[in-house]
């Protein structure tokens, strides 16, 4: 992806900041920040860039939220023509920086991490789900999908809903090695809402680049909300899209509940939710209770045959993700209600036991699943 309406400058073969000039590491570090001004050079306000690779068992066994949004087509059209640099495109890659920012900023306990970017009220509510005594770090983390779900006009803002639907694993480090919090990767879904004005002044620069978007100046992790260089106020939705709210999709149905009037297009919380079935939990999961022992014995995929021809599934079709649980590329995926987690454990347990023993690799996964996911 890359900005509308900007000039593009190469970031592939140039060996200078695209921002300041100023010349580049020559062997570059994991995050693309100029060290000089402190732009953020991979965030497509320069250049094409890549923005998003689909996780393969999202791929077979998932339908994307993107053909949910169908309906949002003619209010995104309508802002798209009173703002050039609007895209859906744009929008999702803002928020899918944002909330890996926020992530970082859990990681580290570090709020200063995403004060520039949030408003007043999102800030202090992100802030007080920090658990710095938990201490823990992601071993993995991925965005499975990101979609524009939703639009909110009030207030003279325009706020874009996001559904992330996100892949984690979480470890504790020791002193020689690491604990784990979660047995296998986990999916959830956050929803989080970006404000802009519905006028905005145009921008010279992106918060999410380190850019302050009044005058480009170059914008520090810092609790200071104002930019040392022209005195703008960095969190304003003047001309930038700010984080107004970062919810579990448990608290979008209440905030839908008493917002739904005032928007202008969107998804019902509960299609969101069904973008997968219960059948496909159940059989994910089951899945990688099977294969969890490092063993896919044949009684084992056997049963999960037998589960798929009793889900519909073409059986012929869904042997990639037979493939994928013997080679722990399969993450955990719950239901939002708590009734239906609850008949994807019960098939878990039945697929643990199904050769006859249960693993203790098994039985430590059954118990992190209804540990985490409060399951009687």
């Amino acid at each position: 992806m890359r900005k509308r309406g900007v000039e593009e400058k190469d970031i592939y073969s140039s060996e200078n900041c695209p921002s300041c000039g100023a010349a580049l590491p020559k062997i570059p570090g994991e995050v693309a920040k100029c060290e000089f001004c402190g732009t953020m050079i991979n965030s497509g306000e320069f250049d094409w860039v890549l923005a998003e690779v689909t996780q393969a068992d999202d791929y077979i066994a998932s339908n994307p939220l993107v053909l949910k949004a169908a309906n949002l087509t003619e209010k995104v059209l309508e802002i798209e023509q009173q703002n050039e640099d609007f895209s859906i495109q744009l929008i999702e890659d803002k928020a899918s920086n944002a909330f890996l920012q926020i992530e970082t900023a859990r990681v580290l306990n570090d709020p200063a991490i995403l004060r520039r970017f949030t408003t007043d009220s999102a800030f202090e509510k992100i802030k007080s789900t920090f658990t710095p005594e938990q201490n823990f770090v992601y071993n993995r983390i991925f965005l499975s999908d990101v979609t524009l779900i939703g639009a909110l006009q009030k207030d003279n803002l325009n706020s874009m809903i996001i559904s992330i639907k996100y892949s984690y694993q979480r470890v504790v480090p020791k002193e020689k090695k690491v604990e784990k919090i979660d047995s296998v990767v986990v999916t959830d879904t956050r929803v989080i809402i970006l404000s802009r004005n519905a006028n905005p002044e145009i921008s010279k620069g992106s918060l999410y680049a380190h850019r302050c978007p009044s005058c480009g100046g170059p914008v520090g992790d810092t609790i200071d909300l104002k930019c040392q260089y022209c005195g703008y106020e960095l969190n304003s939705p003047a001309n930038e899209w700010i984080v107004s709210d970062l919810m579990t999709l448990t608290d979008y149905y209440s905030f839908y509940a008493l917002n739904g009037a005032s928007f202008a297009a969107g998804v019902k919380p509960s299609i969101i939710d069904k973008a997968l079935d219960v059948r496909d939990y159940a059989f994910n999961n089951a899945l990688i209770v099977m294969a969890c022992d490092g063993v896919f014995a044949q009684e084992e995929k056997d049963f999960a045959e037998q589960i798929a021809k009793k889900f519909g599934y073409n059986v012929d079709k869904i042997e990639p993700m037979f493939q994928m649980a013997q080679n722990g590329q399969l993450s955990i995926k719950m239901p939002e209600d708590q009734k239906k987690r609850e008949k994807v454990y019960r098939l878990m347990e039945k697929a643990a036991s199904i050769d006859g023993t249960v693993d203790p690799n098994e039985k430590a996964l059954l118990n992190n699943i209804k540990q985490q996911y409060n399951i009687n």
